[in-house]
């Protein structure tokens, strides 16, 4: 079941709240270790490196469905099936295509990303504020 989220940040009540910050840190890890195996991806270890980006991004999406982010949710899902259909067509994928996909992927995700980080800002900015009133 999905925590529904309240856009209004003013209304973000304090469950909500260590639920985003949770979510913002496994997202964070996730995009993280994505990158890093995306660094590392050549021929010689294609196989093991899409197999770990499988697991990160299959995690991400899992994720971001209890969290209630379904756009998050369906292009993780999205990129599982790209990541799949790789993996079973191993010998003619180039690493160039994979790189460029990936990458395309990950601008997206950490453009989401720095959307909840803002939101994470913006409510310590509040609360700072009540406090100082």
């Amino acid at each position: 079941m999905a925590i529904e989220f309240n856009e209004n940040l003013k209304d973000v009540d304090e469950e909500q709240s260590i639920f985003l910050d949770d979510f913002v840190s496994d997202l964070s890890k996730y995009l993280w270790t994505i990158r890093y195996e995306l660094d590392l991806m050549s021929d010689i270890r294609l196989t093991e490196t899409l197999q770990e980006i499988f697991r990160q991004v299959h995690s991400l999406k899992g994720a971001s469905q209890v969290f209630g982010r379904k756009d998050l949710a369906s292009m993780a899902h999205n990129l599982e099936s790209h990541l799949a259909n790789w993996q079973k067509n191993i010998r003619t994928v180039r690493v160039l295509h994979i790189e460029i996909i990936l990458g395309s992927y990950l601008s997206i995700f950490h453009s989401i990303l720095m959307e909840l980080r803002s939101r994470q800002d913006f409510r310590e900015f509040q609360s700072w504020r009540e406090l100082s009133t």
